[in-house]
């Protein structure tokens, strides 16, 4: 039977098969591939031709032990890219997830701030009101009253400034011109 035959863990396997190509467990690929070229060279049919039928049988059976050796080892290669592969799939994954979270968590927080500076706003409006409200309850002398009329503020910016001049001691009052008489004495 094969040398490779009964193992039955995978590490064993691996190890049995390192040990196939003459080589200590993790050798370098180099170091594999060299060791199963050598082999191949020194146990091929073509090269020992001369041997007969039994020993050619012989020859089939190491070779098979030997590309079985370096397929397994070859497939342990493969291994740890493929996951390594997955590692980085759900690395990114794991990235993608803590990024929605983080957006999703800045997204509440934002709508806390806008929810609370309503709020603010709301009870300030509503203490200017109250505000407003004492103010005109405390000045009953100030009515509600429709606006002025432009004729109606015509008169009135006319009257203030009548009372100003009179206020200011007739300081803007017209002077009596030169050459006319008064009455009065």
């Amino acid at each position: 039977g094969s040398a490779m035959a009964g193992m039955g863990k995978r590490e064993t396997d691996l190890a049995a098969a390192y040990r196939r190509l003459g080589l200590a467990p993790g050798a370098e690929p180099r170091a594999v591939r060299k060791a199963r070229l050598d082999l191949v060279r020194r146990f091929h049919p073509d090269r020992l031709a001369g041997r007969g039928d039994a020993g050619g049988r012989n020859l089939d059976r190491h070779l098979a032990e030997i590309n079985a050796a370096f397929d397994l080892i070859r497939a342990e290669w493969a291994r740890p890219a493929a996951s390594a592969s997955e590692a980085r799939a759900k690395a990114a994954r794991e990235a993608a997830m803590r990024k929605a979270v983080r957006e999703a968590a800045r997204r509440a927080r934002a709508e806390r701030l806008r929810k609370t500076e309503a709020e603010r706003l709301r009870k300030a409006e509503a203490a200017r009101k109250r505000q407003a409200a004492a103010e005109g309850a405390s000045k009953p002398d100030q009515e509600s009253r429709p606006p002025l009329s432009p004729e109606e503020m015509g008169r009135a910016r006319r009257a203030m400034a009548g009372f100003l001049a009179y206020r200011a001691g007739f300081a803007s009052a017209p002077k009596p011109r030169a050459g006319r008489v008064s009455h009065r004495t």
